[in-house]
């Protein structure tokens, strides 16, 4: 288009200048048009005039078509980036649609009776909870598949077991029951029924910790209500979700260990669990600013440990919990801070163990406990911040709160309001620098034992 104007321009020029040299142009010939070359300065004028206009129309024509190019490229852009989109969301719609089918295959196959169909159920579902997270980045609609498929394992676990003819012991529940395939031995469906329990804990453990290539650390677990009779190994594990729950969970044989976990969850409930003759044990545990309670928790047997353990803020509860045998112990436990309480707690028999635990910082209060027969030992503990508070607790019968070879270098251990019924208080070896013990005792001499007419205590550690 722009070498087509120019020619035509051309072509006028030549005409102009044939015209004036062939003598057409009469009135040009006047003098005062032809003298001292005007003429050709006109037309010198004229031809430089219409060669800009030429170039101006020429680049205007080419910036237009340089825009409807322009224009024609971002539209077929756009259209190919909407069709690159509409195949997107019809193969995500696609992998979703696909996914959550296998969600329901998997589930059915947890609720077959044949062990072997149940156990792939198990790891079908693990596998389909990982592919929800891999999905996951930034996503919290994958992430909330992620945890329904966990539900799902827990919500197992929750179950009431298989009895001996192969259904659900609690005929109450409404929960189906998994028949044992024809011909199978009766006691056998309670055996394969706790295999599979075994394989879920497993599955769930292996994915929270540490050198888990997909980590679970971050999702909730539910076992609300789980009997557990055996050995479940949750050591190591690192829970960091909102919240770990084994509310009303009963623990009656065997081992629960938590030993070396780290907990920085919102919460770990083990609200009104019962443990009658198994033992969970915290050893070695970290507790970073998590809420633990085991708030009305019923102890008539075995033991909870939380030797060496980690407290660095948050709560550690057992309000109105009531020990009738067995130990709670946090020996050699570190209380860094946050608050440890047994308020409104009733010890009938069995022994609260604090031997070497260190207090820098923690809150711990016994207010308004009742302690009736048993043991309270804090022996060789460390008082070094903090407050451990015996407000209005009522200590009676053959009850004893042993601080024998305790130090106390800061804090405060005070026994103010608290009411001795018998029993009493020891404080043989303790040293430091205090501030003392504040209690019943008149003076400002710590007592070596409080009442002096009650008799000397057992030493055990």
């Amino acid at each position: 288009m722009t070498g087509l104007t120019s020619l035509l321009l051309a072509v006028v020029a030549a005409w102009v200048l044939g015209w004036l040299k062939t003598g057409n142009a009469s009135w040009l010939r006047d003098e005062k048009f032809t003298g001292n070359g005007a003429v050709f300065e006109i037309v010198r004028a004229a031809v430089t005039l219409l060669g800009v206009m030429g170039i101006a129309i020429g680049g205007a024509l080419a910036y237009r078509r340089q825009r409807l190019g322009e224009d024609q490229f971002d539209l077929a852009q756009r259209q190919h980036k909407d069709v690159i989109a509409r195949d997107r969301r019809d193969h995500e719609r696609e992998v979703v649609s696909r996914l959550r089918d296998r969600f329901t295959i998997a589930a059915g196959q947890l609720g077959d009776g044949a062990l072997a169909v149940r156990v792939a159920g198990v790891y079908a579902m693990a596998n389909l909870a990982d592919e929800w997270l891999i999905r996951a980045e930034g996503n919290a609609l994958d992430r909330h598949e992620a945890q329904a498929c966990v539900d799902v394992l827990c919500a197992y676990m929750r179950l009431p077991e298989l009895g001996g003819g192969g259904q659900r012991e609690d005929p109450g529940r409404t929960e189906v029951g998994v028949v044992p395939p024809d011909g199978e031995p009766a006691a056998l469906g309670f055996v394969r029924d706790a295999e599979i329990r075994r394989t879920i804990i497993r599955v769930l453990v292996r994915h929270v910790r540490p050198e888990a290539p997909i980590s679970w650390s971050e999702l909730d677990f539910d076992f609300s209500g789980v009997h557990f009779d055996g050995f479940f190994d949750f050591s190591d594990a690192r829970f960091s979700g909102q919240s770990l729950s084994f509310r009303g969970a009963t623990f009656a044989e065997g081992l629960v260990t938590f030993d070396g976990a780290h907990f920085a969850c919102s919460s770990v409930s083990f609200r009104d669990a019962s443990l009658a003759a198994g033992d969970v044990s915290f050893d070695r545990a970290v507790f970073s600013s998590a809420q633990v309670a085991f708030i009305g928790a019923a102890f008539a047997g075995g033991r909870v440990s939380f030797s060496g353990a980690i407290l660095d803020g948050g709560e550690l509860t057992f309000r109105r919990s009531t020990l009738t045998g067995g130990v709670v112990s946090l020996s050699n436990a570190k209380l860094r801070g946050g608050k440890l309480s047994f308020n409104r707690a009733k010890l009938a028999s069995g022994r609260l163990v604090f031997v070497g635990t260190t207090f820098e910082g923690a809150r711990v209060s016994f207010n308004r406990a009742r302690f009736e027969c048993g043991e309270v030992s804090f022996s060789d503990a460390a008082f070094m911040a903090g407050s451990v508070t015996f407000h209005e607790t009522e200590i009676s019968f053959s009850m004893w709160i042993i601080c024998n070879g305790a130090t106390f270098n800061g804090g405060t251990l005070s026994f103010l309001g608290a009411r001795f019924e018998g029993g009493g208080v020891t404080f043989a070896k303790a040293r430091g620098q205090g501030p003392w013990p504040q209690g019943p005792w008149l003076g400002d001499v710590l007592p070596t034992r409080w009442p002096q007419s009650e008799p000397q205590p057992s030493a055990r550690d």
